[in-house]
């Protein structure tokens, strides 16, 4: 049986406050890479998605990038916040990060003249 199916992915080495955003912003972000990595996992994946596809034989049919640029108070920063807040003691823990900087980046997702940039790859 042959189909297809969409996959993406986020690229988190590229995620980052543009303008208006504090220190705790980066340091957050800092920490949401710190994180994954102590759970094994690559905050970069997007980037070899393909490649690991083709690896387990799936034919690529496309493949593309987004770079977002995400406006406080946005869906997307919406969503960014959500996740913060229930992984908050997860980022706290990689010691990268303190509760204050954390609620300083959750201030900044709120603030619509704070912008975030975020990658997503799509195969």
């Amino acid at each position: 049986m042959w189909g297809h199916i969409l996959l993406e992915e986020p690229d988190f080495s590229t995620s980052r406050s543009l303008c208006g955003g504090s220190s705790g912003s980066k340091h957050v972000q800092d920490a949401i890479r710190s994180w994954f990595r102590s759970q094994g996992l690559d905050p970069v994946y997007g980037p070899s998605l393909p490649a690991s596809l083709e690896s387990a034989r799936f034919d690529i049919v496309e493949v593309a990038g987004e770079c977002h640029l995400c406006r406080g108070g946005s869906d997307i920063a919406s969503v960014m916040a959500a996740s913060t807040e229930a992984l908050w003691e997860k980022y706290v823990a990689t010691g990268v990060a303190s509760g204050r900087d954390v609620g300083a980046y959750l201030a900044d997702v709120r603030k619509t003249d704070v912008w975030t940039s975020i990658a997503r790859l799509y195969a």
